[in-house]
């Protein structure tokens, strides 16, 4: 898919979720929405990229509950059209709606914070880990909890943050069989990986990397790996370790930049963004 981003698998493992959409300099990230596409058990498309997410603003991937009954998503809505980025009406949370309702039914989850990160969920289904931006320029990890029935919110705490003060977290994925997340932290020479329960507890740092700090951490189905992307010869590339640390083991050797890993939940695949930087001279007639 030309222009996608930032995957995420339904729970049968049969689509992906994705954010598309050119970066244009006039109304930079103003068009980008989330679809979703259809994949058989092979990993071919099976259909066309297909919108999901649409609004004034940015939206960014549809994020599916483990039961499948709701998608997560970060958006800028705004009720009316606007002009640029910070345009005045513009929001910055995550919203949650049924899968085939129409956005009208969204239900705003947050009303803080700067640059929300994308939404990972529980296995339990009724809290979401998140990563958002503080007014003085850190940022924090969130649980935000709601009601499974409703969709309505009905809490938040943060994350203690691991680490040493200055790592602030930039990524973040939940267990799905325990309680227990996964945070990659921003240093100051690069990017931390870590686990702990939610209230801090247990942090343990399974690795550092020279970067890049947004490079995206997952699990897989069995909760004894993460697959993460880190830099390897000037290129982001995916490397797994386990739970209980160790060696990373590197996973790609791909001549572009692979970077939001996501194992699929039947544990056969792992999705991820590829971009590459390509230089040209044309020519053309006059």
């Amino acid at each position: 898919a030309d222009g996608a981003q930032l995957p995420y698998w339904r729970p049968d493992s049969r689509a992906i979720g994705v954010t598309f959409g050119d970066w244009r300099l006039a109304d930079w990230a103003l068009n980008l929405d989330g679809g979703v596409i259809e994949v058989d058990p092979s990993g071919t498309p099976t259909s066309p990229l297909e919108p999901l997410v649409v609004g004034y603003h940015e939206d960014f991937s549809p994020v599916w509950s483990p039961d499948g009954r709701w998608i997560a998503y970060h958006s800028h809505r705004s009720p009316t059209p606007v002009a640029g980025y910070w345009s005045e009406g513009s929001s910055d949370d995550v919203y949650v709606r049924r899968p085939e309702a129409p956005t009208s039914e969204e239900i705003r989850l947050t009303d803080f914070g700067l640059e929300v990160g994308s939404p990972d969920w529980a296995p339990d289904g009724r809290r979401l880990l998140i990563d958002s931006h503080d007014e003085d320029g850190g940022s924090t990890a969130w649980v935000i909890e709601m009601d499974p029935e409703t969709g309505t919110p009905t809490g938040r705490a943060p994350v203690p943050a691991p680490g040493a003060d200055d790592a602030r977290p930039a990524w973040g994925a939940w267990s799905p069989v325990r309680e227990e997340v996964a945070l990659v932290l921003r240093t100051a020479s690069g990017a931390e990986l870590w686990t702990l329960a939610p209230d801090g507890s247990g942090a343990r740092r399974l690795t550092s990397y020279p970067g890049p700090w947004h490079g995206g951490v997952d699990w897989s189905p069995d909760g004894e790996f993460l697959v993460y992307g880190a830099l390897a010869d000037d290129r982001v590339q995916l490397f797994e370790i386990s739970r209980s640390g160790g060696d990373p083991r590197r996973l790609s050797d791909d001549p572009g930049n692979l970077l939001h890993p996501q194992v699929s939940p039947d544990g056969r695949w792992i999705a991820a963004t590829r971009i590459r930087h390509v230089q040209q001279v044309l020519r053309t007639r006059l």
